[in-house]
């Protein structure tokens, strides 16, 4: 059937069907042009002292601590690229550092984190508690086992997709000697699709590691994790017994001279 339009003289007749379906083009391509205009303006805006001023604001703020960055830029797919960056806490001390850190969203509105050789200090207080205060729940990894780590991120499961990438992480006590290493750290995070269940896949790689001063073992594992589940291995070795531990919990028999 012909659409309901007839023409008389300039007058022009339009159901009501046509008019919603113009109105909602119109609104889309209006959007449209919004969004671009947004993307353009954030583009040069995060290059300038102003923009990266702001960034190291909001982050410091997050984190409570002093934030340095020596360069932001928008990288793809859109995504918020901070180089160089740096932290130090209320005392003073450099406390985290990185090469790169990527920050996006994609179009599920989850949110994207890729640290690429960054560095984190903890340090415990005469009280027994780790600082930095928003990474103080990382303090007692090395006393705990893989399924404390699903804990520690399962505030994060199917919002945030998590990327360590050749990262280090150092516990000191009270008198600032170092009491555990992780180094060469790759790990990842991923929410899974499982019909019935809200999962995440974990993967997880350290290839060196001290605990006081004897190394521990390099290790790689695979897990997925959520609300209802702890740690679920995708490898079962022979000789694990439950949930396997942190790899700064794992000594190395025999091997106390290895540095």
């Amino acid at each position: 059937m012909a659409p309901a339009k007839e023409a008389s003289g300039n007058m022009e007749i339009i159901t009501p069907g046509e008019r919603r379906r113009g109105w909602f083009g119109s609104f889309v391509i209006t959007v449209l042009i919004l969004v671009i205009i947004a993307m353009v303006t954030g583009f040069f805006a995060v290059r300038t002292a102003g923009g990266k001023t702001f960034i190291q604001d909001r982050l410091g703020r997050h984190l409570g601590l002093e934030i340095t960055v020596e360069r932001a830029r928008i990288g793809w797919p859109y995504a918020l690229v901070l180089e160089g960056l740096s932290a130090v806490d209320a005392e003073g001390r450099a406390v985290l550092d990185a090469r790169e850190i990527r920050l996006w969203f994609d179009w599920r509105v989850r949110r994207h984190i890729v640290v690429d050789r960054g560095e984190l200090r903890l340090h415990a207080n005469p009280q027994g508690e780790w600082t930095p205060a928003y990474f103080a729940r990382m303090g007692d990894l090395p006393e705990r086992d893989l399924a404390w780590l699903s804990r520690l991120t399962e505030g994060f499961h199917q919002r945030v997709i998590l990327s360590l990438e050749d990262c280090v992480i150092r516990w000191a006590d009270a008198n600032g000697v170092q009491a555990a290493l992780a180094s060469g750290v790759n790990f990842e995070m991923v929410p899974v699709r499982i019909p019935g269940h809200s999962l995440s896949y974990y993967r997880l790689a350290v290839y060196r590691g001290l605990r006081d001063t004897t190394p521990v073992e390099e290790m790689e594992r695979e897990w997925l994790a959520g609300a209802t589940v702890g740690y679920l291995p995708l490898e079962r070795r022979p000789e694990a017994e439950g949930d396997e531990r942190w790899p700064a919990g794992d000594t190395v028999p025999g091997d106390a001279g290895h540095d």
